[in-house]
């Protein structure tokens, strides 16, 4: 539901002030939880509890496709399909012509080949960010990139080349666009739109100077909807978001680059965090990893 909160540049694993992405979190009652992509295997690492167990992946398998530079990759997830699990995709870069977006529209490795593929970018976004989400709340994911320099969302409703080459929508929200920031996205008030379902994803940011979080309910630039504080627990660690209770509502969270450590709140108000856990994978180098959230087994 995921891109990534860090950018990768030549292999090059690279922290900015900008974005952690994990969400969307529109699949009602399915819970989203944590997971690895390893920059140099190519391989997901992913788990489906929210809790420190045997420090085991219930799923590990490898999935990549063709590029003039593996490492170079940028790994993503949503419900691309709209079954209510989420798949895996990657994002490439450095391709200057052919498809650039590589998706599968479950977690696993299948036939080694992507379902859905497909070229679309926009200008001046070298260092921008592959998303998932629901943004039309028609059910399924769409994507988007970030441009982690201004904190503008491109985004475009369905996993497919719109006809225009253009985005369907482009999102900026007020107060999110200086200081030390990390961007999100979900369905933040999880409420329910039209036949039954969630009102889709939109997004927000977190600041890590005042510790605010700003959220927005709307795919349109604006201020935000809803604001309000947990400070990061420590220095260098990203924001992230996902539905850790499968109650439909979006809520925060932080992920410890260093230590491998998950921080998750249950409610968008004020407070700190209420769940906390640590997942690390032995016979791999954690430097490598991209992290990433995703409802994998759909429960």
């Amino acid at each position: 539901m995921t891109p990534s909160s860090r950018i990768l540049l030549a292999g090059l694993l690279v922290l900015v002030p900008a974005s952690s992405w994990a969400g969307p979190g529109g699949t009602p009652n399915g819970t989203d939880t944590p997971g690895y992509y390893d920059t140099t295997t190519q391989r997901w690492l992913l788990k489906n509890e929210n809790a420190a167990t045997d420090g085991q992946p219930d799923l590990n398998f490898k999935w990549t496709v063709a590029s003039s530079d593996q490492t170079a990759l940028l790994p993503f997830s949503g419900d691309f399909n709209g079954n209510g699990t989420d798949g895996i995709g990657v994002y490439d870069p450095n391709a200057s012509s052919g498809d650039n977006w590589y998706i599968r529209q479950t977690a696993d490795q299948g036939n080694g080949q992507p379902d859905i593929s497909f070229r679309w970018t926009v200008g001046n976004c070298d260092n921008c960010i592959p998303v998932g989400g629901d943004w039309n709340n028609a059910g399924a994911s769409g994507v988007g990139l970030l441009d982690p320099a201004n904190a503008v969302f491109y985004q475009i409703n369905s996993a497919a080349a719109p006809a225009n080459g253009q985005p369907d929508q482009i999102v900026q929200i007020g107060r999110c666009t200086v200081g030390n920031i990390n961007d999100v996205s979900g369905d933040w008030d999880g409420s329910l739109g039209g036949a039954g379902m969630l009102n889709g994803d939109t997004t927000g940011c977190h600041d890590f100077n005042d510790g605010r979080w700003r959220v927005r309910n709307v795919n349109s630039s604006g201020m935000p909807d809803l604001v309000f504080r947990f400070p990061a627990p420590g220095a260098g660690d990203l924001a992230i978001s996902g539905d850790w209770t499968g109650m439909g509502t979006t809520t925060t969270g932080f992920f410890a680059t260093a230590t491998q450590r998950w921080y998750q709140r249950n409610s968008n108000t004020n407070g700190g965090f209420e769940n906390t856990f640590k997942y690390t994978v032995g016979g791999y180098n954690s430097t490598d990893f991209v992290e990433l959230l995703g409802d994998w087994d759909g429960l």
